[in-house]
């Protein structure tokens, strides 16, 4: 039949990774699917923060002079989001298309339109978002 049984390394191990722990859709991840209990207890969770330093790093490597300005205004909303539990994603992706949006002669304010705010969240929202941050 063409199957063979092939020996587990010693060091190998499975990672499958995922955005909704296997709790199905949210609004952030309408696509996904609920995984049954018998699935969800053959896996351990772990939870992996954003890399910081890896956002820096490409970010700088960007432009340093652009990288400089925008990673506290991202790290500052990101903060923000955990402070008052907001449901919105501030990535490294954000800061990596505002690096770019400036490096192509946008100001910062202007970086952060549409990327970082000005994707639905409501006025209160968006004010919770920005608390503390100068644009």
């Amino acid at each position: 039949n063409g199957v063979r049984k092939v020996k587990r390394h010693k060091d190998f191990m499975v990672v499958a990774t995922g955005n909704t722990y296997g709790q199905g859709g949210s609004l952030r991840y309408v696509g996904t699917n609920k995984m049954n209990g018998a699935g969800l207890d053959r896996f351990t969770f772990v939870n992996i923060p954003t890399d910081e330093l890896l956002e820096k790093a490409i970010c700088d490597g960007i432009s340093p002079e652009h990288s400089a300005k925008v990673i506290p205004v991202v790290r500052k909303a990101r903060a923000n989001c955990e402070k008052y539990a907001l449901d919105y994603m501030v990535t490294p992706r954000c800061a990596i298309d505002m690096v770019t949006f400036m490096l192509a002669g946008d100001a910062l304010r202007e970086s952060a339109e549409g990327r970082l705010f000005g994707r639905g969240l409501n006025s209160d929202q968006e004010a919770k978002l920005l608390e503390g941050i100068s644009l």
